[in-house]
């Protein structure tokens, strides 16, 4: 799909529709289950700043574990 395609669906589709539409692609893709991804953090000192990451450098409250 062409980048002009996608943004024209974007605008002229409701949230309903599109749901549908990226719910049929996942059953194309991957069938009726559900696939989980996580990390594991041993602290959240980070030396990116990335806005969507809650261990980003610019978040204040940081932790980190002991070895122990």
């Amino acid at each position: 799909m062409k980048k002009e395609e996608i943004i024209k669906l974007l605008k002229e589709t409701s949230f309903e529709e599109l749901a549908k539409i990226a719910d049929e692609i996942r059953k194309n893709i991957h069938g009726n289950i559900v696939h989980l991804r996580a990390i594991i953090e041993f602290s959240d000192y980070c030396k990116c700043n990335c806005l969507f990451c809650g261990i980003r450098r610019g978040n204040k409250k940081t932790y980190s574990l002991s070895h122990e």
